[in-house]
């Protein structure tokens, strides 16, 4: 296996929320097919799957610090930038507990 997108249809939160979004859970790709076009070529095929089942828009959730390339290549495929999220961080050491 070269890869995989996990692409998910909920239809209880679209009918709750009166939407047809789909989303994308993960993408990945193994190292031996990196900088192939593995990932578009799959990305786009989820896409596509998704406005043939009745789906108007589709989302993720990506870490803009992810080093291969994530956050471009969602982009290049036409994602936008819809909601910026903090991450809080704490160390877990003895004097601040």
């Amino acid at each position: 296996m070269a890869g995989q997108v996990q692409a998910i249809i909920d239809p209880i939160w679209n009918k709750k929320y009166g939407r047809r979004e789909g989303s994308i859970g993960s993408v990945s790709v193994d190292r031996r097919w990196r900088r192939r076009g593995v990932a578009r070529a799959l990305l786009t095929r989820s896409l596509r799957s998704q406005k043939e089942q009745g789906m108007t828009q589709c989302k993720l959730n990506v870490d803009s610090e992810n080093l291969n390339g994530a956050t471009s290549l969602y982009e290049t495929c036409g994602f936008k930038v819809d909601k910026l999220d903090g991450v809080y961080r704490k160390p877990l050491v003895e004097r601040n507990l």
